[in-house]
């Protein structure tokens, strides 16, 4: 059973207990605002300059002085006192990682609410899922870089059949070469204006313009 909060120590004299914003230092709150904010021992060390044992020993801490079983509920506790804020302002935070997932389901075989089989079933599933959102993290990448080196490709030729009708304009001194040029330079100012090749259209007229100046 979980132990109720007590939002800090009475005074000696029998006097009211300290405000809610004086139960945990400022470093304490950044941490727990961190481990709200869904990061983990290793990245909140990132962002505060601290070692990840500094940050499991004041996680430690901050579970103590909020009387929490686990980080889940410290981050519960410490929301529910106005401590730190969850989901609101600048604290948004986005899907849980997979450590949070680990913990939440730590906390229900303690409580009773799943079996071992169930709790190991579910880490399997969420270990399956974080590698497959790797894996696709990955592809995608695979892909635009596939992608991006398929344009520079295109590009490249656009431009080395710029040069080549460029050069048989000049030696012909006109005719059909200098037809040919003038439809390119058409083709590329409208390419100019379609999002997708307007890279292209600039390559072609830069081209060209650099040909006419030698």
């Amino acid at each position: 059973m979980t132990a109720p909060v007590q939002v800090g120590p009475s005074s000696p004299h029998g006097g009211p207990a300290p405000s809610c914003d004086r139960i945990l230092s400022n470093q304490l709150r950044q941490v727990l605002q961190l481990a709200a904010n869904g990061y983990s021992n290793k990245r909140i060390g990132g962002e505060l300059h601290k070692t990840e044992n500094t940050v499991k020993s004041q996680m430690a801490k901050i579970m103590r002085i909020l009387h929490a079983n686990d980080r889940a509920q410290a981050v519960a506790v410490g929301a529910r006192l106005g401590l730190i804020t969850i989901g609101d302002g600048h604290h948004m935070y986005g899907p849980p990682s997979v450590e949070q997932l680990m913990i939440l389901v730590a906390r229900a075989e303690r409580k009773g609410a799943l079996s071992d089989i169930e709790g190991n079933r579910l880490r399997e599933g969420i270990r399956y899922l974080a590698t497959k959102r790797s894996q696709e993290d990955r592809e995608a990448a695979e892909a635009e870089n596939i992608l991006v080196a398929e344009l520079r490709r295109k590009y490249s030729n656009a431009r080395k059949e710029a040069w080549r009708w460029k050069q048989q304009a000049a030696e012909s001194g006109g005719g059909e070469a200098q037809d040919a040029l003038r439809r390119v330079v058409e083709l590329a100012r409208r390419w100019k204006n379609i999002p997708a090749k307007r890279q292209a259209g600039v390559s072609v007229l830069a081209v060209i313009a650099n040909r006419y100046e030698d």
